[in-house]
């Protein structure tokens, strides 16, 4: 091989070619996790009826982690979901260090049995509502049906 030089200009271009890429993954790396990315904005879309400002906070305190690019959007939209009130979370970046936090909330067109309650949509979910409401009653798939409009 050393008596070849096609073959050691090949092996020396690998070389530079290899170096350049490993160089550039850590330039990434390192620029991804730079605290120049951070979050520093929440935008939460109003107007919210049942959810409350203090469950916000807590959720953006406990899952706000890393910067724009290492944010994990789906942890945080589970944290969410799982709010009593809230029946859909959507969560999006917006440059350069903000989220937007979309959540709709459940709307309540009835009581299931004796602990749950309905949405528009025909779900049962559990939530505390002091209102009144029609009561429905059946299998436990039925309140969609019942509520097919």
């Amino acid at each position: 091989m050393w008596d070849r030089p096609a073959a050691l200009r090949l092996l020396a271009d690998l070389l530079v070619v290899a170096s350049l890429a490993a160089l550039t993954c850590g330039l990434v790396a390192f620029a991804v996790r730079s605290p120049v990315f951070s979050i520093t904005e929440v935008k939460v879309m109003l107007p919210l009826v049942h959810v409350t400002r203090e469950q916000i906070e807590t959720i953006v305190r406990q899952e706000v982690r890393g910067t724009f690019f290492t944010q994990q959007i789906g942890r945080m939209r589970s944290a969410f979901t799982n709010l009593p009130w809230v029946r859909r979370a959507d969560i999006r970046r917006r440059w350069p260090g903000g989220l937007e936090v979309t959540l709709i909330e459940h709307v309540p067109i009835a009581r299931w049995r004796s602990s749950g309650l309905v949405n528009s949509h025909g779900e049962v979910f559990d939530a505390a509502f002091d209102g009144k409401l029609p009561m429905f009653n059946g299998p436990g798939d039925a309140a969609k049906e019942m509520t097919i409009q």
